[in-house]
């Protein structure tokens, strides 16, 4: 249970106090310290609707315990270094905003005029288009949303407890305090709600309602949507194909021919592997616009594998490392690559159950000269210790045991 010291005062989050305390602190400008050390480390107060809570200042998150929920490793050991700063930028303000810039158009008629401020390049086979660390792809977007929900994040105490009403949950309350273009991400992103069928009607009414909301356009442009959901079904519609997301069963969204062609030569191992395990969960994450008739059409996409545990993976052997992970009740954080290249290297998971953080790599055979002198760089620059399991012919090693 994290604790806090305001002045003379020490309380921690769930005191029945907790709220007046911040209010007065968010008031007076304050800074009070997170005690997960003992010197303590600076907070600060930020108002997000009628509560008051504590963020850690800007490049600490690796200074905290490993138990506190501020920690967080070197934004370096991901994709977040990348675009840290530039793509997205802390405003560290009253109400603790971040501004976003995208590398992909929110209205139709933007599209080609975007495209001559990002950097494309080939393909990179895990996203729809690669843009430079000053925008957030598509794919880097699903993944700072995942990471602001703590959804890369596993403790054992989570078994059980992650559902879709649960995901959706907390990506809704992640994109609340983020602006994009001095308008609110949450007020342009769409999660389907848990399907029930006794309420079926009621939440179509909402669905549609929402839809209106999100009809939202400037000038002539056709104004697009985000839309972030569990995928059902890629198949085929009476004229061309069609999505169908796991909660939204009555509400199909149309893909044009080129962008499932582009799904089926850039996804074939996501797909692969979601078709594979049962347990598996696929997300999708894309841009979408309401034609007349009311039926959505998906403009951009990109498909995210996760686990079980809705933790994200690129291929089979993280999918090893993190089912072991969890049988063997670790607690740990999953790296997201942002708008990394998949011939990047960067690490797997890193260990938060042991004296000191891990790093773990996974290096795959395919990639495996490559992937290796890139960790070795990297293990070069880590001020952590490292464990690499190089997949070709060997044995996932020997982790350090976890803490008493």
């Amino acid at each position: 249970m994290a604790t806090y010291q305001f002045g003379e005062r020490t309380i921690s989050e769930t005191h029945p106090d907790f709220q007046a305390m911040a209010a007065v602190a968010h008031r007076q400008h304050m800074r009070p310290l997170c005690l997960c050390k003992e010197l303590g480390l600076e907070m600060y107060v930020a108002s997000i609707g009628e509560r008051y809570i504590l963020k850690r200042m800007p490049e600490t998150g690796s200074q905290h315990a490993l138990t506190c929920a501020s920690y967080e490793p070197p934004a370096g050991l991901s994709g977040l270094g990348e675009v840290l700063g530039n793509a997205i930028r802390a405003n560290y303000d009253d109400a603790g905003t971040t501004t976003l810039r995208l590398g992909f158009s929110m209205s139709r008629r933007q599209t080609a005029a975007l495209k001559k401020d990002v950097a494309p390049t080939a393909a990179t086979g895990n996203d729809q288009v690669r843009s430079d660390g000053a925008r957030l792809s598509l794919r880097a977007l699903l993944h700072y949303l995942w990471r602001e929900a703590g959804l890369h994040r596993w403790v054992p105490a989570m078994a059980g407890k992650r559902s879709w009403y649960v995901i959706r949950k907390h990506l809704l309350k992640a994109a609340e305090s983020n602006f994009v273009g001095g308008r609110k991400l949450a007020d342009m992103l769409y999660i389907p709600e848990p399907f029930v069928l006794e309420e079926k009607d009621a939440i179509a009414a909402r669905r549609l309602a929402q839809f209106e909301r999100l009809r939202h356009g400037r000038g002539t442009d056709t104004s697009l949507f985000i839309v972030v959901g569990e995928v059902k079904e890629l198949g085929e519609a009476r004229y061309g194909k069609r999505i169908v997301f796991k909660h939204l069963p009555d509400c199909p969204f149309m893909l044009r021919n080129d962008i499932a062609q582009r799904l089926e030569r850039k996804f074939m191992q996501e797909r692969e592997l979601w078709n594979m395990f049962d347990d598996l969960h696929l997300v999708a994450c894309g841009t979408a616009s309401l034609g007349q008739s009311g039926i959505p059409a998906i403009e951009e996409l990109t498909l995210m594998l996760v686990s079980a545990q809705w933790l994200p993976l690129e291929n089979s052997y993280e999918k090893t490392v993190v089912e072991r992970l969890v049988a063997h009740g670790r607690r740990f954080e999953k790296c997201l690559r942002f708008n990394l290249a998949a011939d990047k290297a960067l690490a797997t998971v890193v260990l938060s159950d042991t004296p000191e953080p891990v790093v773990v790599f996974v290096v795959p055979p395919e990639s495996a000269d490559s992937a290796e002198k890139a960790v070795d760089d990297l293990r070069g620059e880590c001020q952590y210790p490292v464990v690499v399991w190089h997949c070709a012919g060997s044995e996932f090693p020997e982790l350090p045991p976890a803490k008493s």
